[in-house]
């Protein structure tokens, strides 16, 4: 019997936005994936001032209710670690075969991630291109890694100009933006969210 081939997307979220959610379709798609787990990160790396966590995971469970194969793990970990996170995660998804999904630009900082040998032999990659982010940069990256994954899966990613920063200058500016949940911008809106 085959395995469940789960994939894991992990980040800040702030806010989730289109760009993520069709990340996780595309590689559902790409890879033939029985489910994506989207794990919110409580302080993740390299963020300051993010928004309480609370509002990142109620936005996250509105933007996943109409894809019933896209779902949310809350973890008790400030962010993602090989240490804490994976042995949460296998106790939530024992015997399934993991993926990881990640932008392209967030390759390059992988080796310095602790325990990252174990990392890679734990999980395959998936890897969304980002905007004008060159093929060889990425190759680059890929051959770097300390450990070779059994597989990487790379795919051109359908919003590779969405981030949620841009999201937030938008908010701030009173700006409309294409990608934009709808159920993202009523929450953001009952709760006073972003400064909009």
């Amino acid at each position: 019997m085959n395995k469940k081939r789960v994939g894991i997307l992990s980040g800040s979220f702030d806010p989730v936005h289109a760009g993520h959610i069709s990340m996780a379709l595309q590689a559902m798609e790409e890879v033939n994936l029985d489910e994506v787990y989207f794990v919110p990160e409580i302080e993740p790396r390299r963020k300051n001032n993010v928004t309480h966590f609370a509002h990142r995971v109620e936005m996250l469970k509105l933007a996943t209710t109409p894809h019933h194969n896209l779902k949310v793990l809350e973890l008790p970990d400030k962010c993602f670690t090989t240490a804490q996170t994976l042995p949460r995660i296998r106790q939530h998804l024992a015997a399934v075969e993991l993926f990881f999904i990640c932008g392209s630009d967030m390759l390059e900082f992988m080796p310095t991630w602790p325990l990252i040998n174990k990392f890679l032999t734990e999980f395959k990659l998936i890897v969304g291109v980002r905007a004008d982010y060159p093929l060889a940069s990425l190759k680059k990256s890929i051959e770097e890694l300390p450990v070779q994954p059994d597989e990487v899966i790379i795919f051109n990613s359908s919003h590779p100009n969405t981030s949620s920063h841009n999201l937030r200058q938008s908010l701030l500016s009173g700006l409309a933006d294409k990608d934009m949940l709808d159920s993202t911008r009523d929450y953001i809106e009952r709760h006073g969210l972003y400064g909009g």
